[in-house]
């Protein structure tokens, strides 16, 4: 049973030296970065990596035609700017390309994706209460949608 888990849960040679090679560079790179942040785990699968921060995969790692080739959902790309975009005459006044990265640019990419990927309610504010549960990225009971019988009571129809 272990040797099938294993054969899952493995890279191949020249991966693991494109790899090594990477985190040896003398230029700084993302793979580095990924390597050097206490707060990302690094899961095997099948001849390719997944980075996981707090339960989001921010990286996709294969090995595909000798490369090493990351991918990202576009949803950590988007920058976390705190601004308001007019929209006039249907049009937002603000140019898409300032909403999302489209080169990695060292730490900063990194640690902005790592923003995009913590549930608003986990980010600190000066404005927010600190959690009292030992779990709090898991909803205490209490605060769960009722049961979809108690909720088709409670809702209004318009």
């Amino acid at each position: 049973m272990m040797d099938a888990v294993n054969a899952h849960r493995k890279l191949d040679t020249d991966f693991l030296d494109a790899l090594e090679a990477l985190a040896a560079s003398p230029a700084p790179n993302w793979w580095r970065d990924v390597l050097t942040n206490d707060d990302l785990f690094i899961a095997v699968r099948r001849n390719s990596l997944n980075v996981y921060y707090r339960g989001a995969s921010i990286f996709k790692i294969d090995w595909n035609g000798g490369r090493i080739v990351p991918s990202t959902h576009a949803k950590y790309l988007v920058r976390q700017a705190q601004t308001y975009v007019p929209l006039i005459d249907g049009q937002f006044q603000h140019p898409a390309t300032a909403l999302t990265w489209e080169r990695y640019e060292e730490e900063e990419t990194l640690r902005q994706m790592m923003r995009a990927a913590t549930p608003r309610s986990d980010r600190k504010s000066s404005s927010a209460r600190p959690s009292t549960s030992p779990m709090p990225h898991f909803a205490p009971a209490a605060t769960t949608c009722p049961p979809s019988s108690a909720r088709s009571r409670t809702t209004r129809r318009h």
